[in-house]
């Protein structure tokens, strides 16, 4: 069983490529809303410009995590050369924000930036 997973992982983990348009969007989810924008770069990159209260570390935690799991589902792959910046992120649950909640709108704005942005993807040449 261990070597079907292993052959599964390194599948999903070899390095692809694609090309992407400038993109940004808004995604508005009950109860966290999240600015996401992405643009081609040599490599996969995460910035964040936001300033965070409590549980930052989480928050950051569950959006790239969103971001990943969206790339992986929209490819089969994981796609290696799009910078991926945070631009906005606010919580509007009166309990505050829960982790889950950005994960799930990361992954949607994810899907819309991804949608109408594609030039090409494909294998890493070397």
């Amino acid at each position: 069983m261990s070597a079907i997973f292993d052959e599964w992982f390194s599948r999903k983990f070899a390095r692809h490529s694609t090309t992407i348009r400038f993109a940004r969007t808004i995604d508005e989810g009950s109860p966290v809303r999240v600015v996401l924008g992405a643009e081609p770069t040599g490599a996969f990159e995460y910035r964040s410009a936001v300033r965070w209260g409590n549980d930052a570390e989480r928050y950051e935690a569950a959006i790239v995590d969103g971001i990943l799991d969206e790339l992986i589902a929209v490819f089969g792959h994981l796609v290696a050369d799009i910078r991926f910046t945070l631009r906005e992120a606010a919580g509007t649950d009166p309990l505050g924000p829960n982790a889950h909640a950005f994960y799930r709108v990361a992954r949607t704005a994810t899907r819309k930036i991804l949608e109408g942005n594609l030039l090409h993807t494909g294998p890493e040449e070397s």
